[in-house]
């Protein structure tokens, strides 16, 4: 189809890989062939093969760097608009555990065909329009922006390259890095909403939001605050999950379940301690806790990686500790007296073979005293 496309547009170019690549390297490849156009473009921005934009995404991003233009101090530019479905009250899950294979994850799932479809649902108040602006993080991370809000010039993507390690280009998280540790950062902390400077030399971001009120731009399938479920690899069949709300259960995590559980159930007091507070105590589903965690922890090292090569102990610590309680926070445990030893030992499996794993796939640069 897009070779179709190219052919009655010459202006598009079309590449087609013969193996496999994670996002960021197909981004990388497409930089290069950028770079070698005759007349290279100036500005970047990007989107997915399952993305659901507004038909009038082109012109508004289109218009917005155009504008950029006449301030070569804009790096980039970040759209404030996106809708999501709302969270039905009566579609709270809060015992803890994950919503498990394809039946358990679509039900957090709205699927739309087109963007009428998503214009209706704003309309009927089934789906809601954010505001970056706002900042407003108490409603999960869905008021954060994410690389797909942006559009960046040419040189910020390859200066990027050149930076990253090649083990975080293949990282299906490196937008992360992307995004936190490379455009925000290259910005100094310097957004602008179109109204008022910046000191002389620092790279600014230009936020935008539609004119139109009901114009959505792009628009989420998963509802505010759906739970993590279950990826595809431990699910029956292709799930709903995305690189950051589905949660892979790994062989490493079943093993730790495995062989800390009975552990766990001694601390406990004993099966019957074990059962009563336990939701999550099953083997199954003490896996898919730790591979939250895991996860939780990974997200936060992609965005370290380009930034430090060799982190401190107290900061991985800190990393460990913080992730951690965040999940106990809503923990069916919490409030127990079999938290304490819960939080213990998985405090220890996170700053142990967790983190390890973790610092070994992003190639971290570590001594030897610090390696397992």
């Amino acid at each position: 189809m897009l070779q179709e496309a190219a052919q009655r547009n010459p202006s598009l170019a079309v590449y087609e890989r013969a193996a496999p690549q994670s996002q960021f390297e197909h981004l990388r490849t497409l930089t290069r062939e950028a770079i070698a156009f005759p007349t290279p473009p100036e500005w970047i921005y990007f989107s997915d093969d399952d993305d659901l934009w507004s038909e009038n995404r082109h012109k508004l991003f289109h218009d917005a760097c155009r504008a950029a233009d006449k301030k070569p101090s804009v790096h980039a530019v970040c759209c404030t608009r996106k809708a999501r479905p709302e969270k039905k009250e009566d579609d709270a899950d809060d015992d803890g555990s994950p919503a498990e294979g394809v039946d358990g994850g679509a039900s957090y799932v709205t699927r739309v065909p087109d963007a009428a479809a998503a214009r209706a649902l704003v309309a009927s108040g089934a789906a809601r329009l954010t505001d970056l602006e706002a900042f407003d993080l108490s409603v999960e991370s869905f008021n954060m922006d994410e690389y797909f809000d942006y559009a960046v010039r040419l040189d910020v993507l390859t200066s990027f390259f050149k930076l990253a390690p090649n083990a975080l280009v293949k990282h299906k998280l490196c937008d992360l890095a992307f995004i936190s540790s490379h455009v925000k950062a290259k910005a100094s902390g310097s957004l602008t909403s179109g109204v008022g400077g910046a000191s002389k030399g620092a790279k600014t971001i230009q936020r935008f939001t539609p004119d139109a009120p009901d114009e959505f731009v792009y628009f989420y399938t998963r509802q505010e605050n759906a739970p993590y479920v279950m990826s595809a690899a431990n699910a029956r069949g292709a799930g709903p999950a995305g690189a950051s709300t589905g949660v892979e259960v790994s062989d490493a995590e079943l093993k730790l379940a495995r062989l800390g559980r009975p552990a766990l159930i001694q601390a406990f007091g004993g099966d019957s301690g074990f059962d009563e507070s336990g939701i999550l105590m099953d083997e199954e589903r003490l896996a898919f806790f730790l591979s939250a965690l895991r996860q939780a922890i990974e997200q936060e090292l992609v965005q370290l990686r380009l930034m430090s090569a060799c982190p401190k102990v107290r900061q991985t610590d800190d990393i460990c500790r913080r992730h951690l309680d965040m999940l106990l926070e809503t923990h069916p445990m919490k409030g127990t007296k079999e938290i304490v030893a819960f939080r213990s030992w998985s405090f220890e499996q996170a700053r142990g073979p967790i983190l390890q794993g973790l610092l070994r796939l992003l190639c971290f640069d570590l001594p030897k005293g610090r390696r397992m």
